[in-house]
């Protein structure tokens, strides 16, 4: 794959799909599109690894995909949390990012791998979405895509997606936006304007509808996936 191109590849929670984008005329070009459905009972959380290593197997087989690429987490993945900070210079936000962050996740530090993501600044405080996600999920999920003969570059959340996404595509938009993305184990509400952004990860998605037919009718999980669909 050329230099100028970038694979990019969204595990979610019921489908993986890979992207190949190349830069056109101040834009982006979709030059490839494909997409693997995930085979696993979706009411087992701890089943979605296996699967998407799969998926990430039949996936570069049948499409011939490889090389680098950037991995997408789905939400149910992520823990996401809005913090404040005193202004200080970009490079030095690390600790006192990491100084709030211990004071407000469940987990301690050294046992996730994170990041952050600036909202506003306005001269004394930054505001930041602090993003973080076990190390053993990242490490195994890395392991998988390296069987599936990618090489990790990078590896982003998808809470934050719908954010950079809405910056790409109207940039000058200033109105105060809801966006919702719906996924099947949990839903993404973004509420953005010209003064920075929120994200809110509730674990309610499209598997909660379906587990709500199973109960109904006394079908199956799979079998009320079938019906939904129909």
């Amino acid at each position: 794959m050329s230099g100028s191109k970038r694979l990019i590849i969204n595990c979610g929670a019921s489908c993986v799909t890979a992207a190949i984008l190349s830069p056109s005329g101040g834009g982006l070009q979709v030059e490839r599109f494909v997409s693997e459905s995930l085979h696993y009972d979706y009411s087992d959380d701890d089943a979605w690894q296996n699967a998407v290593a799969a998926a990430l197997r039949d996936l570069t087989h049948t499409h011939k995909l490889s090389g680098t690429a950037t991995l997408i987490l789905p939400g149910s993945q992520v823990l996401t949390r809005p913090i404040r900070i005193p202004h200080v210079d970009p490079a030095k936000r690390a600790q006192p990012i990491a100084f709030e962050a211990q004071q407000n996740i469940p987990f301690q530090l050294h046992e996730v791998v994170w990041d952050s993501q600036e909202v506003s600044d306005d001269g004394v405080e930054t505001e930041v979405l602090f993003v973080a996600c076990k190390s053993a999920v990242i490490n195994e999920f890395c392991a998988s895509a390296a069987a599936a003969g990618l090489v990790v570059e990078h590896i982003s959340a998808a809470t934050l997606l719908d954010y950079n996404a809405l910056q790409f595509a109207y940039p000058d938009e200033a109105e105060d936006t809801l966006l919702i993305n719906i996924g099947a184990r949990s839903t993404n509400l973004l509420f953005a304007n010209d003064e920075g952004f929120f994200i809110r990860n509730i674990q309610i998605g499209g598997n909660t509808l379906t587990q709500s037919i199973a109960d109904s009718l006394g079908k199956s999980f799979g079998k009320a996936e079938e019906v939904k669909h129909k």
